[in-house]
């Protein structure tokens, strides 16, 4: 039986393609994107939080590699201002990041694709199943819920975020997260079946409360114990990615 195991690790190594591409922006930015998996597993797309990167949200914490072993396609880019990518000269983040994630699925020939987005990467990836509900198969939201347009939330989450950040990027970014914004009819056009994540001690719960209250079809963990930026580290939320990506997965 030897020779066969061997064979067969030899195979499933063979259809794994690993590469770091380059991806252009509609205004002009580079970002740098992981991209690992078998090439024709089902792709998932994995949006880090504010002052992250592919590597600290979803590499070391064994995302990445769970999400691969499992059979899929992994997508990681750095998004504008964190990582290996570019920052804006002009400042500009916000809504224009979710034109940034279609541009990696555009650039990779993806039509649609699994999202995952924690934190920042959550709203990014809610506005994108809002805006562009033909392009996600399914989303999970870690850290983060409903930042509702006009809502006192918004303007909370807002001032709170002018004090977030490191550096001048992640400080610029921070201060217009709250214009991912989303208004009660926009968050009506989601498609996609949505799960929710989030810790125990995690101040963003509260947002994660108030999108449960609006679709309370979509289930929500609580990982016990932990924060914000512990729920990053936890086994839950890697399990959590692998179960939801393989429930709503065509494999």
């Amino acid at each position: 039986m030897r020779p066969l195991v061997v064979a067969l690790a030899f195979a499933l190594c063979a259809t794994a393609q690993a590469a770091t591409v380059d991806v252009t922006t509609k205004d002009g930015l580079k970002l740098v994107v992981d991209v690992d998996g078998p090439e024709a597993g089902e792709p998932v797309l994995l949006l880090h939080g504010l002052a992250a990167s592919a590597a600290t949200n979803w590499k070391i914490p064994g995302i990445t590699r769970a999400l691969t072993d499992a059979g899929f396609r992994v997508i990681v880019p750095d998004q504008r201002g964190h990582g290996r990518s570019d920052a804006p000269s002009d400042g500009r983040y916000g809504p224009v990041m979710v034109d940034d994630a279609l541009a990696v699925l555009d650039a990779l020939q993806v039509q649609k694709a699994h999202v995952v987005g924690y934190s920042m990467g959550g709203l990014v990836g809610l506005r994108l199943a809002a805006l562009a509900p033909t392009r996600v198969r399914s989303l999970l939201l870690g850290g983060m819920g409903w930042l509702e347009s006009g809502s006192r939330g918004q303007r909370v989450f807002g001032l709170a975020m002018r004090r977030a950040g490191r550096g001048p990027a992640t400080v610029a970014c921070a201060a217009q997260l709250s214009e991912l914004a989303l208004s009660e009819d926009e968050l009506g056009r989601v498609e996609a079946p949505v799960s929710l994540v989030v810790g125990e001690l995690d101040p963003a719960r509260f947002l994660v409360d108030r999108l449960h209250a609006a679709r309370a079809a979509w289930p929500v963990e609580v990982v016990p114990g932990v924060g914000h930026l512990g729920c990053v580290l936890s086994d839950a939320l890697r399990a959590a990615v692998v179960a939801h990506v393989r429930r709503y997965s065509s494999i």
